[in-house]
């Protein structure tokens, strides 16, 4: 079962796509989003001595996301 979060965001990730797109459009910049990835912000459990940090993190095919990582404390 998909969490109540999950849930909500998937039914509004049109409206957001949208709504970015109309303010990029407004700024007047030439660009236009195609697609969003969308992830419930909750810090993981770490194993003791680390601590969760939200940061940057670049995948393997250079994409650069925010995300959950746990760093020495």
């Amino acid at each position: 079962m998909m969490e109540p979060e999950l849930h909500q965001l998937k039914d509004k990730k049109d409206d957001i796509l949208e709504f970015i797109n109309q303010a990029l459009e407004a700024a007047g910049l030439s660009v236009d989003v195609k697609s969003l990835s969308l992830r419930i912000k909750r810090a993981p459990v770490c194993p003791p001595g680390h601590s969760p940090v939200w940061e940057a993190v670049q995948d393997p095919d250079g994409t650069v996301t925010y995300q959950w990582v746990c760093r020495p404390s």
